[in-house]
């Protein structure tokens, strides 16, 4: 599987905290009066039913998509990935 792509430095898109751009997935966006917006997204990514998600209580980290294991691309607490992806199902 595909890993999401964390976006920085576009404020709030609109997408799943923290502006994940999920697999297979795409958007669009401009500058309207000086600031990012949204302007084209493909809609909400749904986690296939066998996404397995990644912990690692002490070298991983609550600022990816869990899609992967190892030190800093694991999720470090459970409830962060519930967070991200429960509202994915």
């Amino acid at each position: 599987m595909a890993r999401g792509k964390q976006l920085i430095g576009f404020g709030s898109l609109g997408l799943t905290s923290p502006n994940i751009l999920w697999p297979t997935k795409s958007f669009s966006v401009t500058i309207i009066n000086g600031a990012w917006a949204l302007t084209v997204a493909d809609g909400r990514w749904k986690a296939p039913l066998n996404t397995t998600l990644f912990m690692d209580a002490i070298h991983g980290a609550d600022n990816n998509d869990c899609l992967a294991a190892g030190a800093g691309n694991a999720c470090l607490a459970p409830g962060y990935a519930m967070v991200v992806y429960v509202p994915l199902l």
